[in-house]
């Protein structure tokens, strides 16, 4: 039975780690890094208006 969470929670993982990656932006949107408090925020910035449909 330890043996079968130990495959669950690995499979889980596995899957997390796969849907992470990044996805590119369109032209015109620009990566940002900011510094502050210990922490690095990662902001993409552009587009403009409303999207239509």
């Amino acid at each position: 039975m330890l043996m079968r969470a130990a495959i669950i929670s690995l499979n889980a993982l596995v899957a997390t780690s796969a849907a992470a990656q990044l996805q590119s932006f369109p032209e015109g949107f620009r990566s940002h890094d900011i510094e502050t408090n210990g922490v690095v925020l990662h902001v993409r910035v552009g587009g403009s208006g409303r999207r239509s449909s």
